[in-house]
């Protein structure tokens, strides 16, 4: 299961890493896609996270003042002291 924050803009993220991004196409409507954030620049919006990262060898994006926010993935930790019934 995915979370996501609350949008920011005009902030940049403290961390480094893949964010989604509020894009918008030629007809004004929002375009939620997937960018690479490397501390400096943010680079090409993508479909899914994995596909961000790798656009890295293209360039940063001109596109450096959308909204953005974070999405959290929550990892099942199993619980070692938990019998099996």
């Amino acid at each position: 299961m995915q979370t996501r924050t609350e949008w920011f803009i005009a902030v940049s993220p403290v961390r480094v890493g893949v964010y989604e991004r509020k894009f918008q196409t030629w007809k004004n409507e929002p375009l939620l896609r997937f960018s690479y954030w490397d501390g400096e620049h943010w680079y090409l919006g993508a479909e899914t996270p994995g596909e961000a990262a790798l656009r890295v060898n293209l360039g940063p994006t001109l596109a450096q003042n959308l909204p953005w926010r974070g999405v959290v993935r929550e990892i099942a930790i199993k619980d070692e002291h938990a019998t099996d019934a």
